[in-house]
């Protein structure tokens, strides 16, 4: 379509760099920091930021389908059982003007949440695909002053037990 927004690969350096950065933000010792691509495999032969970036463009490709529109930023994180993802620049035009009071505000969550409702079957399935084991609850929840969302998956298994 003309004037859509085309989303870059992500490759290993950008990702390891990315890593390093959050494992410095979290008060981790980086001194043993492995990179992505000598990084043990998750069950279905892809490596923990191979998976990251796999939920990345799923999540991309759900919300310019079921939405209607893509975010203008999206990361997302593994840790043990739960999958987050963080959306950047969600709301729409309109969904901004409506936001400008609290019944706006309320309206818009609403309608997000029943998007996400009807949808929750296909982006659950696409996530378990990509992880290699079952989601047993997604959370989410818009915040309209930033235009930000926050998508949190939980899995049925610990994956982090495949990084060790």
């Amino acid at each position: 379509m003309p004037g859509e927004m085309q989303w870059p690969i992500l490759d290993l350096s950008k990702i390891n760099s990315l890593y390093h950065l959050l494992y410095q933000g979290l008060g981790a010792d980086t001194s043993d920091f492995q990179s992505v691509k000598d990084s043990p495999l998750m069950p279905n032969g892809q490596t923990k930021g191979e998976a990251e970036t796999a939920i990345r463009n799923a999540i991309i490709k759900f919300e310019q389908e079921f939405m209607g529109r893509g975010p203008t930023d999206v990361k997302a994180f593994i840790h043990r059982d739960i999958v987050l993802v963080r959306l950047k620049g969600v709301l729409t035009p309109a969904e901004r003007q409506l936001a400008k009071n609290s019944e706006g505000v309320d309206m818009v969550k609403r309608m997000r949440q029943n998007l996400i409702a009807q949808g929750r079957e296909k982006l659950c399935s696409q996530i378990a695909a990509i992880t290699g084991t079952e989601v047993t609850g997604l959370f989410t929840d818009i915040e309209t002053h930033i235009s930000e969302r926050i998508i949190v998956f939980t899995l049925e298994q610990d994956l982090d037990l495949n990084f060790r």
